[in-house]
């Protein structure tokens, strides 16, 4: 058995308990899950591009989301895992299973639209994602919603190599060449060729054009919104079949008796082909308004699941003759209804042996299945993890087992088991909006009941307000109704009245609050002499009145993002400029660290009971993917280990990880991360 799936297999039928040196995901899971016995969960919370299964016995599927990278699973949708070893960039545009070798797999990588386009293309797995090789390089965009861009062709099966040579790749978006072009290479992904311009098949950026092989001839298929067009030639011309604003396209694969059919959904037509796609012959279904999507079981094509023009979800058992909507069940998972996107629901894959059992994207950020033909969905994200914690967050200073995080779209949750089990709050439910989205940052609990951040609403106006629940989130208010300051709140260790939020201070549990002097956020305390740090511009400050008053205790060379103090000696660690610096007492002189291998420090915690013990992170921004993201010391910064994974087994944590805090008791560290979820570390026994 390969390792990766040996591994793989392990994780889904054995409880997720802390390992010593290794990552575990945290992820945001109610009880209702856990009672269950589902483990370990999953929020999802990062939108889903893209979703492929493996033609063989389905035991792979590999989940694409826009900035939250690839997730995988080697035993059949039971369990996932981030798979990101050496992509470079968050974004799937396309993904593409080896229809003869499932060990073998594509993935086109994004990178938003900015500067670290440079790292997206073409990626080549030869082992189910463990790991991957970008073997070209292109400048991509940021969305493609489920654009089947990437294809393996069937038909160029080696059977001495053990896969198939030829696959393509039609591209759109792509920054220095405007409209894309299709590529093609024919030696299994390892190199690539242009092969013909968008004129070809009428491309372009908005297009949407998808691609099909013949799984034994070889003809290529593409459809888009001007057309369906099919090459003989390989790629070289293209003639066009059919007019309309096609919207999906689908061949069935190692099914010979089906080799010659080809399934096409306009917007308000399914077109079938029994000639390869020499014509088409338009089908009059009932009971669906239109399409969006379609996906056939390759196994019974009667069976069918659609998405129709409002990206709703239906099913049909009859060629496509006639439609009925599916039900969905989501009470497995974290998000909100109110939280959720139709146009999610914009790709499917069936199994390619169980004609019943069916997986799809959405609604919303997350992953469903149906075991029924398309009848009814439920709930299936088991290790999706993607939210994007908001700024920076806090264990409460009294009760660690306390946490309350803000996020970037779903407003929040908190945990009162030290993240065994999350709530979602929505503490923006009082704006004009109405719904379950919402932007908060850099958010704290007081207990379980009141809790606090700066907010505003996903339709709202710019600018961040301080709203404040006492009840636990059933009900909110605005408190400051414009915020200024680092994106930090904290509350006092030995007054839980006294709290903070950016750079405001109450000292009443948050009834009324008040502008800081001296002071733009307030990171952490001394566990020893409970004295606070802040930070006012490149300022730590120091405050040993509970936050009344400030003064400034060392200057540093660029804006202070983080402090910890070492609670055994007189030595600050503080995160500036995205350095690392060591500042020691009484005369508070700085030194850099030089051992943090790159990371852009932005965030650094040392555990308040053994402070050998010391993390730093950082990450470059949304779009880019590094090695060294998660640093780590276990000898009080004398030296320093990467703990991102770059290893093909074991969980790939400590991606793109933001902020850092170290539970006092059980010596976790807790790291949220920019949109790859929340992830805890246990370090190894001294």
């Amino acid at each position: 058995m390969n390792k990766s799936v040996a591994l793989l297999t392990l994780l889904a039928t054995t409880q997720l308990h802390a390992q010593e040196g290794a990552w575990q995901p945290l992820p945001l899971v109610t009880q209702k899950t856990l009672d269950a016995r589902i483990s370990p969960g999953g929020e999802g919370c990062q939108r889903p591009q893209n979703l492929a299964i493996d033609s063989t016995d389905g035991e792979v599927l590999l989940y694409g989301t826009d900035v939250g990278g690839l997730f995988r699973s080697a035993n059949g949708g039971e369990l996932f895992v981030p798979a990101n070893l050496n992509v470079e960039t968050t974004g799937v545009n396309g993904l593409a299973v080896d229809p003869k070798n499932k060990n073998r797999t594509l993935l086109i990588g994004s990178g938003g639209g900015n500067k670290f386009n440079i790292f997206g293309g073409v990626y080549l797995s030869t082992n189910q994602g463990a790991s991957w090789k970008r073997t070209y390089s292109k400048w991509v965009e940021l969305r493609d919603n489920g654009r089947e861009s990437v294809v393996f062709d069937p038909s160029s099966f080696d059977a001495a190599a053990g896969f198939c040579k030829t696959a393509y790749w039609v591209a759109e978006k792509d920054a220095n060449d405007k409209g894309g072009r299709l590529h093609k290479s024919a030696d299994g992904g390892e190199t690539w060729n242009k092969v013909c311009g968008k004129e070809a098949y009428m491309g372009s950026d908005d297009a949407e054009s998808r691609i099909a092989v013949h799984p034994v001839k070889g003809y290529v298929y593409i459809s888009n919104e001007n057309g369906f067009f099919r090459s003989t030639d390989g790629g070289k011309t293209f003639t066009k079949i059919e007019s309309g604003n096609f919207k999906s396209l689908n061949v069935l694969v190692n099914h010979p008796e089906h080799a010659d059919k080809v399934w096409a959904v306009s917007t308000d037509k399914i077109y079938q082909s029994t000639n390869g796609g020499e014509s088409f012959t338009s089908v009059a279904a009932q009971g669906i308004d239109g399409f969006n999507r379609l996906a056939i079981s390759p196994v019974d094509p009667k069976r069918m699941v659609a998405s129709n023009k409002a990206y709703k979800r239906f099913f049909s058992t009859d060629d496509g003759l006639t439609w009925n909507p599916s039900s969905e069940d989501f009470s497995l998972g974290w998000i909100s209804k109110g939280a959720m996107s139709d146009n999610r629901r914009c790709q499917a894959v069936w199994h390619p042996t169980d004609s019943k059992t069916v997986w799809a994207l959405g609604n919303g950020d997350q992953l469903m299945k149906s075991v029924d033909g398309g009848a009814s969905f439920k709930w299936a994200s088991n290790g999706i993890t993607g939210v994007m914690v908001g700024d920076a967050f806090n264990l409460n200073s009294q009760n660690p087992d306390v946490l309350y995080i803000g996020t970037q779209d779903y407003n929040g949750g908190i945990t009162r088991d030290g993240g065994k089990s999350w709530e979602f709050i929505n503490i923006s439910k009082h704006n004009s909006d109405g719904d379950a989205w919402g932007w908060v940052y850099g958010a704290y609990a007081k207990n379980a009941q009141v809790m606090f951040g700066a907010n505003r609403a996903y339709s709202g106006p710019k600018g961040l307000q301080l709203c404040i629940t006492f009840d636990g989130g059933a009900t909110t208010s605005t408190k400051v109704p414009q915020l200024g300051g680092i994106a930090v709140s904290y509350g006092d260790p030995t007054n839980d009245n006294v709290l903070f939020c950016y750079n405001h201070r109450s000292a009443d549990g948050g009834v009324t609050w008040s502008k800081m002097d001296g002071c733009n956020g307030v990171f952490i305390h001394h566990n020893k002499t409970k004295a606070l740090y802040g930070g006012n511009g490149s300022d730590v400050v120091i405050s040993t009145d509970q936050g009344a008053t400030w003064k400034s205790l060392v200057k540093m060379p660029a804006g202070v993002t983080d402090v910890a103090a070492d609670p055994s000696q007189d030595r600050l660690w503080i995160a500036a400029g995205h350095k690392l610096y060591r500042c020691d007492g009484p005369e508070y002189s700085t030194q850099p660290v030089k051992d943090t291998q790159n990371c852009p420090v932005r965030s650094v915690a040392v555990d308040p009971s053994n402070p050998k013990l010391l993390y730093c992170t950082g990450t470059p921004g949304t779009w880019r993917k590094i090695s060294s993201s998660v640093m780590h010391s276990n000898d009080g910064g004398e030296t320093w280990k990467n703990l991102t994974n770059r290893n093909a087994l074991g969980y790939d944590g400590g991606n793109c990880a933001e902020w850092v805090r170290v539970h006092p008791r059980n010596h976790k560290a807790y790291v949220s991360t920019n949109c790859f979820g929340m992830w805890v570390f246990t370090p190894k026994s001294p």
